[in-house]
């Protein structure tokens, strides 16, 4: 509802079914200058709440050190005495892991999804103030203080607009991959952030299925028969056509030299530790680039071991073949399966 001397307007309706157990309040917002309309219903049973609590590490600067000091106090000579691949990379990866959930804590994080770090304590202070010029312009209507409004107004949305600009362009410097960070400010100003990765339901023979565990089962189940169904079809496409191995034994008849891999060293672990990027992307483990490489000092010496030991035995760890799959929505019915593609993160080692 509008009101002023001059005239009162309905604009906002609210229709509803129910006789009893509701209440209509206006809420004043300082956005227009009509009132917001507030209706709050009893006895309502929501099937989904909006859970604005997270978890995460706490990992800062005092935490990393705990972790180095941890890491350089370790005694390895476990992994060195194990003769096996597989079991020393076990015995490495559960010192590893132990010490990492001991120094980086889990902890709850309540975050807003409106929140805008540009916006400062005076810069609210300033909305305060411009909300009760607002209030006071409404109620008496006086020219003078409708001018001193207006350009209140005017002044502190330029403010905020240079503060905005101020806060991305000083996050932008700061970043390390500049390209990227500008691209996620626009795709966040254009509203073109989505939710298309939550997967709410899915169509599972005929009938559509909300359980999480079982949407995750189906997914994982097609994702891994996807490619033997491709592959079968285009044989029975082509029976005429040999398999890839009968054709190695058609070509090459004669018996292969064994293949002798050299020892991996400290120069090549370090260059290949060094290249990875910095990310804080990671596997079911929750270890990040970043935090392996604050560790390399640590950590290389066992590493060394253990790769020549892969390469001597030709057994690669069980524990590395595990991946954390997401599955990202391509186009079409978001309800099948087949239009969602896996991203496979890997175990940061």
């Amino acid at each position: 509802m509008r009101k002023s001397k001059a005239s009162t307007t309905a604009i906002d309706n609210i229709f509803i079914t129910r006789t009893k157990n509701y209440i209509t309040n206006p809420h004043i917002n300082g956005l227009s200058d009509h009132e917001a309309q507030i209706i709050m219903l009893e006895n309502i049973v929501f099937t989904k709440q909006i859970n604005n609590i997270t978890t995460k590490r706490d990992i800062n600067d005092q935490s990393i050190l705990e972790f180095q000091f941890l890491l350089s106090h370790e005694n390895w000579e476990e992994i060195f005495m194990e003769d096996d691949a597989n079991t020393s990379f076990n015995k490495f990866l559960n010192i590893y892991v132990r010490v990492f959930h001991a120094c980086f804590i889990k902890k709850h994080i309540k975050f807003n999804t409106i929140s805008k770090p540009w916006i400062t304590k005076g810069l609210k202070t300033s909305c305060n103030r411009k909300r009760e010029l607002y209030l006071k312009v409404r109620d008496n209507n006086e020219m003078e203080h409708k001018l001193y409004y207006k350009h209140y107004y005017k002044i502190l949305s330029k403010v905020i607009k240079e503060a905005k600009k101020l806060y991305y362009k000083e996050v932008i410097t700061k970043s390390k991959n500049k390209t990227k960070i500008t691209w996620n400010i626009i795709t966040k100003e254009t509203s073109k952030l989505t939710n298309e990765n939550n997967i709410e339901s899915l169509r599972i023979n005929d009938h559509v299925v909300y359980n999480q565990t079982t949407i995750a089962n189906e997914l994982n189940s097609y994702f891994l028969n996807i490619a033997g169904s491709i592959s079968n079809k285009i044989i029975n496409e082509k029976e005429e056509e040999a398999s890839a191995l009968q054709n190695l034994f058609k070509y090459f008849n004669q018996p292969f030299k064994d293949i002798s891999w050299p020892y991996t060293s400290a120069k090549e672990i370090n260059k290949i530790i060094d290249s990875l990027k910095d990310k804080n992307s990671s596997g079911y483990d929750e270890i990040s680039t970043k935090i392996k490489k604050i560790s390399k000092p640590f950590i290389i010496s066992s590493l060394i071991n253990i790769c020549n030991k892969m390469l001597a035995q030709g057994i690669y760890p069980k524990r590395l073949k595990f991946s954390l799959i997401k599955p990202i929505y391509k186009s079409g019915d978001k309800s099948s399966p087949s239009n969602y593609r896996p991203i496979s993160l890997l175990h940061v080692f």
